[in-house]
């Protein structure tokens, strides 16, 4: 053994004991390799799930929009396949009632809402919105994208004889807060409803139902459909013509008259002349002084009359109430009325969407309108929108005036009251005119389009095209003022259904 120079023994190094073996080295790089992959697998599996994740929402969110645009495209598959054949309301009512269509559990559905009736009457507006299955990964997406609405043209039905009998049934020529009296050859087209009184004077006509939640009075007058009414007591004219039935909760006294229909009377039901009954008679009790009874009558308690038509101490099941507008009207909130509008001096003036100042209503917004002098001609330019007028102040037509109407700026249509066309009948939906006061028609004036004010003067003759909305005390039509109802896109957005 090797020793140090001072004696210490020298530790004896070996080759092998200089350096790790090739063998030692190979193990450490091996299990360092396996660490590393081991690492690198992790890595990769879960980079590996996030992708498959990633993937599998990006297809869920394709999926969703392509649910959505399946969704638009059916609903103009619909308004394509009922073209014609339904109304404007009645095709939104149809999809409404269809909004939601489930393509299967491993598809998923779409869902049409928020409908409206397009501004300018040419189809509906909706959002529609495409959702895949439920679960973790669930997508949704909707048209469009942003604000607005998804636009589905429809056209409707062009039949004037079936749109007249959908107005006579179910909508109001003039619908009063209050009271309505129709004085001098008035003639309504369209049923008529007021919350108190209806009195009919001077050979009026109405050419539709009168539901009054008071009286109804018929100093002469004809009513080709049914008459229902609130009173404790009335008493009508011989020159009485009621076309359908007779409701009246109260004690009714006939002068004379003609009634084709049945007539219901909870209380006490007088005939002093010799009034003509087609129908039947219901009624809580019966004094016949004279009368042309076609049908029987049937007392709950005594009839003064004998024989084979009369039935007393008879159960009676009467009408429970009288119908009631399916429509509520409301006050516009005018913001943006400035300046008033007096048509004087020039021979003519346009209104036109194009001029609108409330965004609100898509409006035109004056604090007043009048016009003064003959002659004058006022045009509807209909190419840019509907056309509403809101006037916070009264409106005032002194002279007879000459409506020209236009669906594109270009055409122009004179409206004749002698000869109303279908297409006249189409512009008359998209006019409304709302005045916070007092709407007066003065001088022969017709009009067309919708109106709605907190009272009415209607004098002399003239046509309107369109429906009255009144909260005035009490609505006159004088001097052989005639009214047709027509529907109202205005109505039908803004108003309570």
């Amino acid at each position: 053994m090797s020793q140090h120079h001072d004696g210490a023994p020298m530790s004896i190094v070996t080759e092998n004991q200089q350096r790790p073996t090739h063998t030692g080295s190979g193990i450490i790089f091996i299990i360092v390799a396996i660490a590393a992959l081991a690492s690198l697998a992790v890595g990769m599996s879960t980079m590996s799930r996030i992708s498959t994740i990633n993937q599998l929402q990006l297809n869920q969110a394709n999926k969703s929009r392509n649910l959505a645009l399946s969704g638009r495209e059916y609903a103009r598959g619909i308004a394509h396949k009922y073209k014609g054949t339904m109304r404007l309301n009645e095709f939104k009512t149809y999809l409404k009632s269809n909004a939601t269509q489930n393509l299967g559990d491993d598809i998923g559905s779409f869902t049409i809402s928020n409908l409206e009736i397009a501004s300018d009457g040419t189809g509906v507006t909706a959002t529609i919105e495409g959702k895949t299955p439920e679960g973790p990964h669930q997508a949704k997406y909707r048209l469009p994208e942003l604000s607005g609405s998804v636009a589905i043209p429809y056209t409707p039905i062009d039949d004037p004889t079936k749109e007249d009998d959908e107005i006579n049934t179910k909508l109001y020529a003039i619908n009063s807060t209050a009271n309505i009296t129709l004085n001098r050859d008035n003639t309504i087209t369209g049923s008529i409803y007021a919350a108190k009184n209806v009195t009919l004077n001077g050979g009026a006509v109405v050419d539709g139902n009168i539901n009054a939640g008071g009286c109804v009075t018929f100093n002469q007058g004809t009513v080709t459909g049914n008459v229902c009414t609130t009173c404790s007591w009335a008493s009508w004219s011989s020159s009485t013509e009621v076309d359908g039935n007779v409701v009246l909760f109260g004690n009714l006294t006939m002068n004379g008259g003609t009634y084709k229909g049945d007539v219901y009377v909870t209380g006490q039901l007088t005939v002093n002349g010799n009034a003509t009954i087609n129908g039947n008679i219901y009624a809580g009790s019966i004094y016949i002084n004279r009368i042309n009874l076609l049908g029987n009558a049937y007392a709950v308690e005594t009839i003064n009359s004998q024989g084979s038509q009369y039935f007393q101490n008879y159960t009676i099941k009467f009408p429970s109430s009288c119908d009631t507008p399916t429509v509520t009207p409301k006050d516009a909130n005018i913001k943006y009325a400035s300046q008033s509008l007096l048509i004087q001096n020039q021979n003519s003036y346009i209104f036109s969407a194009a001029n609108n100042n409330d965004p609100t209503y898509n409006s035109i917004d004056f604090t007043q309108i009048t016009l003064n002098n003959s002659n004058k001609t006022l045009y509807f330019d209909l190419s840019q929108g509907d056309i509403n007028i809101l006037v916070t102040g009264s409106v005032t037509f002194n002279q007879a005036f000459t409506i020209k109407i236009s669906p594109d700026g270009t055409n122009w249509e004179t409206y004749d009251p002698d000869n109303i066309t279908t297409t006249m009948k189409k512009y008359a939906k998209r006019i409304y005119l709302e005045s916070h006061q007092t709407i007066s028609f003065n001088g022969a004036t017709n009009w067309v389009g919708t109106l709605y004010g907190h009272g009415f003067n209607l004098n002399q003759n003239g046509h309107i095209l369109g429906t009255i909305y009144s909260t005035a005390d009490t609505t006159n039509a004088n001097s052989g003022v005639d009214v047709m109802i027509m529907p109202s896109n205005f109505v039908d957005k803004w108003w309570t259904k």
